[in-house]
């Protein structure tokens, strides 16, 4: 099998969950919630156009708890379904970006 430098793969997620943390923490207090959506693998041409083979590919899914990728369309239903909270109204009149 092809080894992989897969420092990217690893440190951006990192960086995003570490920045959503805190991004939130400096956020709630004005009663805005920040979420992300932070998936594994997930089964999209990507592999292949950066030159993982079939064989590296089924290393990579043996590695997955779940032992297979994601599919896009999970990612997409869970991020379109995520809690809201009620937000209060806003008339056109009072919104800051539509004042003259």
């Amino acid at each position: 099998m092809k080894r992989m430098f897969m420092i990217g793969s690893i440190a951006g997620p990192a960086a995003l969950s570490s920045f959503i943390r805190t991004l939130s923490g400096e956020l709630i207090g004005r009663g805005i919630r920040v979420n992300a959506v932070s998936p594994g693998p997930i089964a999209t041409p990507l592999h292949g156009k950066i030159g993982m083979d079939d064989e590296a590919v089924k290393g990579l899914v043996a590695q997955i708890p779940a032992k297979r990728r994601g599919e896009p369309a999970e990612i997409a239903k869970a991020s379109c379904s995520s809690p809201r909270t009620k937000r209060p109204s806003r008339s056109a009149a009072s919104s800051p970006s539509m004042a003259a």
